[in-house]
């Protein structure tokens, strides 16, 4: 899907695009729940026979109105030199796309920032709350969700003139504010502002991933550059989870989000880094 967005759109519309996918996903999260919720205990069988409508809908709606986007079989002109179709193995294609590699590489710190929003938060909101602490949590996810919704189109309008690395700066910096305050408050109130400021972050991060994926990688491998990053974020994930129980096994949890501040830092300089200095095409001269 990431990929056949690159194809449609050109350079300065992908942002817009990505964000628009993602919005719809995201108001799509937030209303299936509130279906399943009154269909669940009277209507079961209704749930499921209205999933694989509603997928049908979703199939019919590409084909009847998306033709194939496949640069290789549409011969349709690339944007950017480093969208030219290769014929080279995979692998040295990436190889060749230094600055891409580096990116996945920094993107599993990125991966390692946000999955505490599932392990370490869930963990520190009991701590401070007790028994309280799985429905503020849930008020947390509420609020990740709403901002979502309804930033995602302003924080775009203010951000979509510039490079995506400079906007994967802003995000590692918002992963630093807004997980960084977790461990530095206990109010409900301040730890709904915290979650307001590392979900921009997450709205920076999944709009101009897919951005400066497509827009660095040839048009014939566009979905497997995707999945490329896909997996980099998975290793992250789980990379996440892992060393964050190790961590707070030995130091704490309160100490844990210190070193989310530093780890985002650290995510941010280098892809400041690799804006400076990466070989890849600028969007913005």
């Amino acid at each position: 899907m990431n990929a056949m967005v690159a194809d449609i759109l050109p350079p300065e519309k992908r942002q817009t695009g990505y964000a628009l996918q993602y919005l719809g996903i995201n108001l799509g999260v937030a209303l299936g729940p509130l279906v399943a919720g009154v269909l669940f205990n009277k209507l079961l069988p209704l749930l499921f026979i209205g999933d694989a409508i509603t997928s049908f809908i979703a199939l019919y709606l590409v084909a009847a109105n998306i033709e194939e986007t496949d640069p290789s079989q549409t011969k349709k002109n690339v944007h950017l030199e480093t969208e030219r179709e290769v014929k080279k193995n995979v692998f040295l294609a990436l190889l060749e796309r230094p600055q891409l590699l580096i990116f996945f590489l920094v993107y599993i710190l990125y991966g390692i920032i946000y999955t505490q929003h599932r392990f370490s938060l869930p963990l520190t909101m009991n701590e401070i709350f007790g028994h309280d602490g799985t429905q503020k949590f849930s008020l947390l996810m509420s609020t990740n969700a709403f901002t979502v919704i309804g930033l995602t189109v302003v924080i775009i309008a203010f951000t979509s003139k510039f490079h995506p690395l400079a906007n994967m700066v802003l995000a590692g910096i918002s992963y630093a504010i807004g997980f960084g305050m977790v461990g530095y408050v206990n109010n409900i109130l301040l730890l709904m502002v915290s979650t307001v400021i590392w979900t921009i972050g997450e709205i920076l991060v999944t709009t101009n991933f897919g951005v400066y994926v497509a827009n660095n990688s040839p048009s014939n491998y566009r979905a497997t550059f995707n999945a490329f990053g896909s997996i980099s974020w998975a290793v992250g994930s789980a990379a996440g989870t892992y060393l964050a129980g190790l961590y707070i096994k030995y130091y704490g949890l309160k100490s844990l989000w210190n070193g989310i501040i530093i780890l985002s830092i650290i995510a941010s300089l280098m892809m400041g880094i690799l804006r400076k200095y990466g070989r890849g095409r600028r969007l913005n001269k």
